[in-house]
């Protein structure tokens, strides 16, 4: 039977009303007409006016829909030939976290999925949601087994977290979780999670130690569930909705602090209305940051996973003020220097004092007030209203602190006041442009002269890079 959510019954009401209109209309031989196009028209403008409002424990109670498709439903509909693999070598098989390879677009990756059930005796066998150490000892088991094959990893999770009971204790939940964190950033392979349901404390963080993760509209990802902050911090459940609030939990939450990478739009009101298109969308955000992430190499993927979760969260005490201006002819010495150690690190391609000087006037950096130059960004112009962002740096000290998306942005305004309708980069960092609409592209959309400038490149045996494209709207 479905299940009507409190938000939900108005929206319920009045399909239930216009449905019996429609039938009296229908048994009277009266015109449906007016009866369909409310249907067609009120009852979408109401359940859009409804989702626009939704409050933080709304959301909550949409990732716990009995109906919504759970990790397994939404895998049937996106991957193919499945080969289940089993155990963790060491105790059991836990049946609350499944693993094994399978296809994706016919191409091998390695699916690991926590699993539901929608009865008692379903929920009884997955433990109602919650591993237990053997389950992420399975878990990293299959990780290291892809990274072996060199098959990219896609976990699937919805969960409230960890199993915490007594015999879990005993064989080491914590330690279990820990090691699948830990041994995760040394995976040499793509690893993109995604948060389709609840995404509850470490049992959801052991599984999304990613280089991505992706967020379904109406899923959660929380240090502990609003229930547990509640009975913590007011000593009753009662007050879930202030702390589902405070959590900062939702979709938009997590973009906005860095924590996720991408929001996947669900069916108009929830996934749980329409599983079909609700995969089709997940397929569809799962290859396109597959898509970006095939071609780094293994040293780069661990290196993209460390950056990403280094840069999660921002320091909000007393800083250095950094102003970002145009570069001047004392700033050569300073700008070639701050250039070494990306250079040495083959982060940027080399750049003389005489080039910086010639092309000053494309250059913008970020000093302090020592002066000290803490980033630095150029623009080319190829005409025809097409620029290129080049050399962007930032200072380690300064990384993750919003100033590359700063000088980015400076860098953009620079492109516009040349009157330029598209600006692209070729970067090892597609996230930091994509926060800023950048979009990926193949470079062979691109005039001639920009292509041979790429075959030209010494670092185009080796090359790693993506390519973005920003179309600047006036």
């Amino acid at each position: 039977m479905p299940t009507t959510l409190d938000f939900e019954q108005p929206l319920h009401d009045v399909q239930k009303s216009l449905e019996h209109y429609l039938r009296h209309c229908q048994a009277t031989g009266q015109d449906t007409d007016l009866a369909l196009e409310m249907l067609q028209s009120k009852l979408p403008a109401l359940r859009q006016k409804i989702f626009d409002h939704l409050t933080p424990w709304d959301k909550v109670q949409l990732a716990r829909h009995p109906q919504r498709p759970y990790p397994l439903d939404l895998a049937e509909r996106i991957f193919s030939d499945f080969l289940e693999l089993h155990g963790d070598r060491r105790y059991a098989d836990d049946r609350a976290i499944v693993g094994g390879f399978a296809k994706l677009d016919g191409r091998p990756v390695m699916l690991i999925a926590t699993r539901k059930g929608r009865n008692l005796k379903q929920n009884i066998e997955a433990n109602f949601g919650s591993g237990n150490p053997e389950g992420y000892r399975k878990a990293l088991r299959l990780m290291k087994l892809a990274d072996k094959a060199n098959c990219p990893i896609i976990c699937l999770v919805d969960t409230p977290g960890a199993y915490p009971g007594i015999g879990a204790e005993e064989r080491h939940i914590g330690e279990s979780i820990a090691t699948c964190i830990r041994d995760s950033f040394g995976l040499g392979v793509p690893v993109i999670s995604v948060i389709t349901g609840e995404g509850g404390s470490g049992g959801a963080l052991a599984l999304c130690t990613a280089n991505r993760l992706l967020v379904l509209q109406y899923a959660y990802y929380s240090v502990i569930t609003p229930e547990g902050c509640s009975a913590i911090l007011w000593r009753s459940d009662s007050d879930s909705p202030k702390a589902a609030a405070a959590l900062r939990l939702t979709s938009a939450d997590l973009m906005q602090l860095h924590v996720a990478d991408g929001v996947v739009p669900e069916p108009p009101g929830g996934a749980h209305t329409d599983y079909g298109a609700m995969a089709a969308n997940l397929k569809k955000a799962i290859l396109e940051q597959l898509h970006e992430l095939e071609h780094l190499t293994r040293d780069r993927l661990k290196a993209d996973r460390y950056n990403r979760f280094r840069a999660i969260g921002a320091y909000t005490g007393e800083e250095e003020e950094v102003q970002i201006r145009a570069a001047e002819e004392t700033d050569i010495a300073a700008i070639s220097e701050f250039f070494l150690p990306f250079v040495e690190q083959k982060l940027i391609l080399p750049r003389s004092q005489e080039d910086i000087r010639r092309q000053l006037a494309n250059f913008r950096i970020a000093v302090t007030a020592e002066p000290k130059v803490v980033g630095v960004v150029s623009l080319r112009d190829f005409g025809d209203g097409l620029c290129e962002i080049r050399s962007l740096a930032v200072a380690r000290d300064y990384d993750g602190k919003g100033l590359g998306s700063r000088l980015i942005q400076s860098a953009v305004e620079l492109a516009k006041s040349r009157q330029a309708k598209r600006v692209f980069t070729l970067t090892m960092r597609p996230r930091l442009f994509q926060r800023q609409a950048f979009t990926p592209v193949c470079i062979m959309r691109f005039p001639e002269k920009v292509q041979n400038d790429c075959l030209a490149c010494p670092k185009r045996a080796n090359c790693d890079e993506t390519c973005l494209l920003l179309e600047i709207s006036r």
